[in-house]
């Protein structure tokens, strides 16, 4: 059948219909007609409600009608996709993750020509003219005359172009194209383009298309595909829902670097969605505070200027340490940016700054801070030497805090130019990282019994170590950190591995163990009595999630999301009575 268009522009019938539905409006016009049809029988039967997908205006959200407008300019995409193709199958772009590629490929085999006329109210206008004979001329310049019969009068096609094929000239028409500018030269083609997977097809595909015909060379080399930004349920952000988080108002109240790193952090590779809450955001804001108040207290020690790695033969095993596990997380960081994978970096960087850097290389080296002139030079400078590293690290994520950090350092003119940081294969020492790592062992154990058994911070206690004679000579030796992070009165060690029975707590350690004499700080008794009540209450607990768990009654009617809370309940309470159980056993 020929195409027909029986609305007009206000979506009124027009002169096409017989005259009983002209000017009748769409919803007059359908209940009509079927009342017509009803009159002649021929109508076989109705359906109420049909329902189906209507489109609707997303500013006075009319119902849309699709409507058989005039003349349409399309793009004949034949001689543009096989180009397209060959550039991603011979390697001069590729994408990462890499699966994306074939779905792009897919779409250019199934690719008809483009419709790009629009009508639009802003836009490039469509380049064609039309003159009263119906004659259409083309021209790069607004012609003054009809290039088939030479009319001066002309009337430009009131449609413009699709948005998606002015984005399409991105790469290279903000660069001066079609001049040759310096800038031209230089940046195209471009490195890396980072997109979000929804414009593969809308705008990716077409940049390469244009550039390759235009430009007669790719526009990048690499396409970085990422997810979109969803709530933290991954559903799509949505007024009606409620779970729109407003990028302003978040950084109104948080700040730019803690969006920043709470969208990086999150933005796992491979994945098709990013999930954002405001608690993630408040969280890269606590991280930012972090790096402030270290950099606070780093700066009160060190004077200024480019730090120095003291000697090695004055370095200590916690400083060596620092400086291992810096290099670890520098490699790290590497990795993940040569791949993409901005997630992996942020939370490297997020490890090493809040845990080993701040919860441990500063607290340790509190103690030579307050020690001789010469103590106190070499920890701060290994501190700041470790510090600025790190906010070259950080800058790309966190801009802002790491600028205004690094700027009291007076080393340069600014972060944001300053040469990323090379690793240091001579600072990765295994011997430091296990000799430390036996340092934190203790001390973490020790403060995890502290807080089981409601042992106040200042109340100091004794322990004494017991395991290898290296283990020993290396415990001997931080015997000052240990009791300083670890609340102790005296550390000791001990070759002997039998219990020390009533009266004391044995802590098992991944390398030895710790013996803590318990007079003075707890009624053993009365905290058994205390543990065996809460374990009668968890094996109570437990035996009903249990009961339930097996009851088919239960499985057939509950939802999968409350059959997987009660089996994440039962676990917990089996982990509660074993954990009761380890802080028995520590009392012997």
């Amino acid at each position: 059948l020929p195409l027909m268009n029986i609305l007009n522009a206000d979506a009124t019938l027009n002169d096409a219909v017989p005259s009983e539905f002209r000017g009748l409006s769409r919803y007059q016009a359908r209940e009509t007609v079927r009342e017509r049809l009803s009159q002649l029988g021929l109508i076989v039967k109705e359906e109420r409600p049909y329902l189906h997908a209507v489109g609707h205006c997303y500013r006075c959200h009319s119902e849309v009608e699709p409507w058989i407008a005039g003349l349409q300019w399309f793009v004949k995409v034949s001689g543009l996709t096989d180009a397209a193709k060959g550039a991603v199958l011979d390697g001069r772009i590729r994408f990462s993750p890499e699966r994306w590629q074939r779905p792009y490929l897919a779409w250019l085999d199934n690719l008809r020509d483009w419709n790009i006329s629009r009508q639009l109210w802003w836009g490039h206008r469509i380049p064609a003219w039309y003159c009263s004979d119906g004659h259409v001329t083309v021209a790069v310049e607004d012609p003054t005359s009809c290039a088939d019969c030479g009319s001066g009068e002309l009337t430009q096609d009131p449609d413009v172009l699709d948005t998606w094929f002015s984005s399409q000239l991105w790469p290279f028409s903000t660069l001066g194209w079609p001049e040759e500018t310096p800038d031209l030269e230089r940046f195209y083609p471009n490195s890396v383009l980072v997109t979000g997977y929804e414009i593969l097809y809308l705008w990716v595909a077409r940049m390469i298309m244009s550039g390759l015909f235009l430009m007669h060379d790719v526009p990048f080399r690499t396409v970085v595909i990422h997810g979109l930004v969803r709530d933290q349920h991954g559903r799509k952000m949505s007024k009606s829902f409620g779970n729109v988080i407003d990028p302003i108002e978040m950084i109104d109240r948080y700040g730019a670097d803690a969006l920043r790193f709470a969208l990086a952090r999150s933005a796992s590779g491979g994945q098709q969605d990013i999930p954002l809450s405001e608690e993630a955001i408040e969280g890269g804001r606590n991280f930012a505070n972090k790096i402030w108040n270290a950099a606070r207290f780093v700066l009160r020690a060190f004077p200024g200027g480019e730090p120095q790695i003291p000697p090695d033969e004055r370095l200590t095993v916690a400083e060596r340490w620092l400086l291992s596990r810096h290099q670890t997380c520098m490699a790290e960081v590497d990795a993940a940016l040569d791949e993409y994978r901005f997630a992996d970096a942020a939370l490297a960087l997020h490890r090493f700054s809040w845990s080993e850097l701040c919860d441990w290389g500063l607290e340790v080296e509190k103690g030579r801070l307050e020690g001789s002139d010469e103590e106190r030079t070499d920890a701060a400078n290994v501190l700041a030497w470790v510090l600025e590293r790190t906010l070259r690290l950080l800058h790309p994520t966190m801009p802002f805090v790491t600028e205004e950090i690094w700027q009291r350092f007076g080393v340069g003119e600014s972060l944001a130019v300053a040469p990323w940081p090379e690793q240091q294969p001579r600072h990765v020492q295994a011997d430091a990282e296990r000799s430390f790592g036996l340092v934190q062992d203790v001390v973490t154990t020790v403060r995890q019994f502290r807080a089981n058994h409601s042992i106040a911070p200042k109340v100091r206690i004794e322990i004494e170590y017991g395991g290898s004679d290296e283990d020993r000579k290396t415990v001997e030796m931080l015997t000052e950190p240990i009791a300083r992070l670890a609340g102790a009165s005296e550390v000791r060690t001990a070759s002997g591995a039998d219990a020390k029975g009533e009266g004391h707590a044995r802590l098992q350690l991944a390398r030895g163990y710790v013996d803590v004499p318990l007079a003075g700080l707890v009624d053993v008794e009365v905290e058994r009595q205390r543990l065996a009540r809460k374990q009668d209450e968890a094996r109570v607990w437990l035996e009903r999630s249990a009961q339930k768990l097996a009851n088919a009654g239960f499985l057939a009617k509950a939802t999968p999301e409350v059959r997987s809370a009660e089996k994440e309940k039962h676990d917990r309470l089996a982990g509660e009575l074993a954990w009761l159980q380890e802080q028995l056993d520590e009392l012997g």
